[in-house]
This record gives C-alpha cells, sequence and structure tokens, in this order.
C-alpha cells in the first residue's frame, strides 16, 4: 500500500533519499510551500 504525503518543498531531497516521488501537485499550507509525494 502507497504511503501519501505532504511535504514542505524544501525538504524534497531529504524525502527523495528515502525513495519518495514527487507526484509534481504543489500547493500551499499555511503559507509555506509543499508537494504531494508518494512512496510505493
Amino acid at each position: 500500500m502507497p504511503v501519501k504525503i505532504g511535504a514542505q518543498a524544501y525538504l524534497k531531497k531529504f524525502y527523495e533519499s528515502f525513495g519518495f516521488v514527487d507526484m509534481g501537485i504543489p500547493y500551499l499550507e499555511d503559507g509555506i510551500p509543499h508537494i504531494i509525494m508518494v512512496l510505493q
């Protein structure tokens, strides 16, 4: 079962190091850029 997270955009490389993939859906949460990431 995949794991889906909303990560702060500046931590993208950190999450990618664990195998998460950016789904290319940026959004703002409390004025902070976030991205949807998924781990298969």
